[in-house]
């Protein structure tokens, strides 16, 4: 009886073990909790603002304020619960604050070459950029920063990060290309002359952009470039955007001014008003904090 015991006792022991290695790691998406924005007034003031996903309409705060460049590309770690952007007048610098406002300091800071994204790898520590023709990688406080990938012929506009893989997805002008992130393995993903943002959904394996102003919604493809396909939503969104891997995209409306936040699913349907801002603000690039 013992021994029958100790045997089943095993093979329950091994059974759990082989289920455990089975499953994948990350089997539900991420849970979104606040969205983050940037608005400027017409009148050279910029702020950037908080709202809780739950009620964002009466929980809209201004978190940093009376800013004297466009901030852009803003990018949240949620782990580090810090927000990074970019200076998009003078494209010479990548600052960040805490998920509050506070603490406001200037973490990248270059002359010459333009930077115009970031993107933060959490797990790792690790901050990209792009630099003029190149990609540079530094810590999430900017330091021992180094080259990433050098070898391009034309600035590099918009970078997204796919952690999981270990994979730079960037922009060169008329292609989306990725690179791993110490520099190898070069490759074309697809053609593609982005106008205004481009965003990779690592959990759904996609990768979202915005072609132009005759492209009525949004362009998506798998992350190896295959299945491109346009999110018809009836208008160009080019005042910014963010996906959201529960199966939404989060942009701002095209107007004058652009004024609000809408919200589609990843077909384009169920378009919903998020934010609304004050009369004579317009809004520009999102992003979203996780659980």
């Amino acid at each position: 009886m013992k021994r029958k015991t100790s045997i089943a006792l095993l093979t329950l022991i091994v059974a759990s073990c082989l289920l455990s290695c089975t499953l994948p790691g990350n089997t539900q998406p991420p849970v979104s909790l606040r969205i983050f924005w940037a608005r400027s007034n017409g009148a050279g003031s910029f702020d950037i603002r908080r709202a809780d996903l739950a009620d964002p309409a009466n929980t809209a705060i201004t978190i940093v304020s009376g800013l004297t460049y466009r901030p852009e590309e803003l990018t949240v770690d949620s782990t580090g619960n810090k927000l990074y952007w970019t200076d998009y007048d003078n494209y010479n610098k990548i600052l960040c604050s805490n998920l509050d406002g506070t603490g406001v300091q200037t973490v990248v800071s270059v002359a010459g070459n333009p930077v115009y994204d970031c993107a933060v790898d959490s797990e790792r520590g690790h901050l990209y950029w792009n630099e003029g023709k190149m990609i540079r990688r530094g810590n999430l406080d900017g330091s021992g920063a180094q080259d990433v990938y050098e070898n391009l012929g034309t600035y590099v506009l918009y970078l997204s990060l796919d952690s999981q893989s270990g994979r730079i997805y960037f922009h060169p002008g008329t292609t989306i290309m990725r690179v791993n992130t110490d520099g190898t393995g070069p490759l074309m993903v697809c053609t593609a002359s982005i106008q205004r943002g481009m965003d990779i959904d690592a959990f759904n394996k996609i990768i979202f952009w915005v072609q132009d102003l005759s492209r009525q919604g949004f362009e998506q493809a798998d992350l190896d470039g295959e299945n491109k396909t346009l999110i018809d939503i009836g208008e160009n969104p080019n005042k910014g955007f963010t996906v959201d891997p529960n199966g939404f995209i989060y942009y701002g409306v095209f107007g004058d001014p652009a004024d609000s936040i809408s919200r589609c699913t990843f077909a384009g349907t169920g378009i919903t008003p998020v934010i609304t801002e004050e009369d004579g603000y317009d809004i520009h690039s999102i992003a979203i904090e996780f659980e």
